[in-house]
């Protein structure tokens, strides 16, 4: 019953339309066409706008990480300016090629006279392990003490940040003498090494 009230219906309808003038299909069939466009091509539309934005965005992205080669070499370059080589870990030897840097540098600014120098253990740097030959690195702590007025201690901080074997400076502390116009320096300076026989 439904089914054949659905069928009359649109016979109705249809017989409705054939009735109208030309005009009137006209515009029914405008009606229907911008129907269709709201509700099925616009939303498409800005979904490929969207996604064409997202696109340009990621390539943009991409463009400016993926920079011609003389970009990369400049930053580089740049960054060796600034922040000093770094050499690649080596044996544990480079723990003490560190302190003897270390020392230098203390010898430079006329410090040698009251310091304090300690090995900490050494430990494993998380994350570090080559997949391709399961060699591990480690980090070799150097707790440095020192006294000095505050401009020597900052061109002391600024001179072990540019020494090539040591890796990082990993802590700095400072406090000020109330009994003199110096301040006290307690950093770490981690070496960083590939222990003999690792990944064999």
């Amino acid at each position: 019953m439904n089914a054949a009230a659905s069928t009359s219906t649109f016979g109705a309808l249809a017989e409705r339309y054939r009735a109208l003038p030309r005009a009137m299909k006209w515009l029914v069939w405008l009606i229907v066409g911008l129907a269709a466009y709201f509700v099925l091509l616009e939303p498409i539309i800005w979904t490929l706008a969207d996604l064409n934005d997202r696109s340009e965005k990621a390539l943009a992205e991409i463009r400016r990480y993926a920079g011609p080669d003389s970009e990369n070499r400049n930053m580089i370059r740049d960054g060796r300016k600034r922040w000093g080589e770094v050499l690649t870990p080596g044996d544990q030897s480079r723990i003490l090629e560190a302190k003897n840097a270390m020392l230098g540098v203390l010898e430079a600014h006329n410090l040698t006279r009251e310091f304090s120098m300690t090995e900490r253990s050494a430990s494993k740097l998380k994350g570090t392990e080559s997949a391709s030959s399961g060699v591990e690195y480690s980090r070799g702590p150097i707790e440095l003490k020192f006294s000095a007025p505050p401009h020597v201690a900052l061109a002391v901080i600024a001179d072990l940040e540019m020494v090539p074997s040591i890796a990082r400076i990993a802590s700095i502390r400072i406090r000020r003498h109330t009994d003199r116009a110096e301040v006290e320096v307690t950093l770490v300076a981690d070496a960083w090494f590939v222990e003999k026989g690792s990944g064999a």
